[in-house]
């Protein structure tokens, strides 16, 4: 069977599965009308959290990959492309009574090879069009990042407040067959919280 070439890491070495699907010539990154593209993770963070407010506390859990780039590196058109579509499935749900959020997908940009030796450090957040954009980032703010201290897609401070208020839903009941006075009508009042 013959094999395109796959792409060689620029940096450090390989782990042994990825150093066998780069050398193995079953698994070519291109024959035919199939492609495949393969991509290391570089980290996965989830997070376990309790938010508090006036509303009390509620139990969040969120997961974000990172991906980080070091010595100035940036991710190639093969890789941004599989990420951004990845990033796109970002968004919460309930899963055994737990709120999970996918934060999506960001990238740590680092002058260095990591926090401590970088003179500069620079958070990577898709756009609606599937480019990056940058910001500038001191250490303190990475951790922040890292723990769910700030929200990773706007860099605010406080990551999981409430974007609803409580609403009271006024429900009027007629009472029931059988009573003296049937157009008495009964009020409930029924809070709802986000």
């Amino acid at each position: 069977m013959g094999s395109t070439l796959v792409k060689q890491r620029i940096y450090g070495s390989d782990v042994d599965f990825f150093a066998f699907i780069r050398n193995c010539p079953d698994l070519p990154s291109r024959r035919g009308s199939t492609r495949t593209a393969v991509n290391d993770c570089d980290s996965i963070f989830h997070n376990f959290m309790n938010a508090v407010d006036n509303q009390g506390t509620r139990k969040i859990q969120t997961i974000k990959m990172i991906e980080v780039k070091t010595r100035n590196g940036r991710p190639d058109k093969s890789q941004r492309d599989t990420f951004f579509k990845l990033d796109c499935f970002h968004g919460q749900k309930t899963i055994g009574g737990n709120l999970i959020r996918f934060e999506g997908v960001f990238f740590l940009f680092q002058s260095g090879t990591s926090p401590k030796d970088s003179e500069t450090m620079h958070w990577g957040v898709f756009d609606k069009n599937g480019s990056i954009k940058k910001t500038q980032i001191d250490y303190e703010k990475l951790i922040e990042l890292l723990i769910g201290k700030r929200h990773p897609r706007n860099l605010a401070g406080k990551a999981y407040r409430r974007h609803h208020k409580t609403a009271d839903i006024v429900e009027f009941v007629r009472a029931g067959p059988g009573t003296l006075f049937p157009e008495f009508i009964e009020k409930q009042i029924i809070t709802q919280r986000s």
